[in-house]
């Protein structure tokens, strides 16, 4: 199966879950999985497709997070409330532009020093926020922002509704992930990825296309921070905290940065830690149980689980067509 249709596929079951999963599953666990997930299918599309592994993903979600708050009713009375169908465009635009900037900055730079550069500029991020109390609230953040419903009456505060919303959203960019890395801009940053010296000599413009890969970037995970902004309805700094920098990341190698798949399944199992093991382990052993997972999956398969459980799948064909 390709990667499009193993998505279709995933999509068509998850699209079944309802049918047995209560609400907290839907909501808690698999629509926050899901809303991360994009976010985390950002990275994977930098990392992947361009070779450019960047801190600053859940930078791009928070400027989304707080330019919807801002536009939308909130409970701290900030902002110039907007009708969804105006705040929500806002909201990705300002990741999207916000992460084309980061790629201006960042563009020329590269491995080690492109991590160390958007961490930077990641964190300048979260003490802006942490420390603007006028327009941000500070670190307490702006929290009872208003969900709103979509056409027919349909509440996104319903777990059913969002559930979809999000399962949705994660199947499109998915699939849209799988649809670039297979077009001549999507083949041109694999180019780059493999080597920027040999792609600018045949006359590429390897800044000009990792701006355009970063603001890409910036627009799926703008998506997945309106997502992630509606499902906990606040924002704040710690959602653009080095905590939740690393997660991002850690979901993305977990699940594999080469496969769009990856970034969901990276991201279902942080939240099913997060959310059953974290009680279990406590909050202070949580990191080291998350540090020690994320070192399991590095040594036993560098490329994510869902590479290794593919190589699996593969071998077991051939076993069965030998035997037949």
């Amino acid at each position: 199966m390709t990667r499009a249709a193993w998505l279709v596929a995933v999509a068509v079951l998850g699209g079944a879950i309802p049918a047995w999963a209560s609400d907290f599953w839907l909501l808690n666990v698999l629509g926050q999985a899901w809303s991360l997930g994009i976010v985390a299918l950002s990275l994977c599309f930098l990392a992947g497709q361009g070779g450019m592994v960047s801190l600053a993903q859940m930078t791009f979600a928070g400027m989304a997070g707080y330019t919807l708050a801002l536009t939308s009713v909130n409970a701290a009375h900030l902002g110039w409330p907007l009708p969804p169908l105006a705040s929500v465009p806002l909201a990705v635009l300002s990741a999207t532009v916000g992460a084309a900037l980061v790629g201006v900055i960042a563009a020329r730079s590269s491995g080690i020093y492109l991590l160390m550069l958007t961490l930077a500029l990641a964190m300048g991020g979260f003490f802006l926020v942490q420390q603007n109390v006028t327009v941000f609230n500070g670190f307490d953040g702006i929290g009872g922002i208003e969900v709103p419903s979509l056409p027919g009456g349909l509440s996104l505060r319903d777990p059913l509704v969002f559930y979809y919303l999000s399962l949705g959203a994660a199947t499109l960019f998915g699939v849209g992930m799988v649809g670039v890395s297979r077009s001549p801009f999507g083949l041109t940053l694999q180019a780059l990825r493999d080597s920027a010296r040999k792609a600018s000599a045949l006359g590429f413009d390897v800044t000009r296309h990792r701006i355009a890969a970063f603001a890409l970037s910036g627009l799926m995970a703008g998506v997945g921070g309106i997502l992630y902004t509606w499902y906990s309805q606040r924002v704040s700094a710690s959602t653009v905290g080095l905590p939740m920098i690393n997660a991002i990341l850690i979901m993305a190698v977990i699940g594999g940065l080469r496969h769009p798949l990856g970034a969901f399944v990276g991201a279902l199992i942080y939240v099913l830690l997060n959310t059953f093991a974290a009680s279990w382990v406590g909050a202070e052993r949580f990191n080291t149980l998350l540090g020690s997972v994320f070192v399991a999956v590095v040594l036993l398969s560098p490329d994510g689980v869902v590479s290794r459980v593919g190589r699996c799948c593969r071998n077991i064909q051939r076993r069965v067509r030998a035997q037949s």
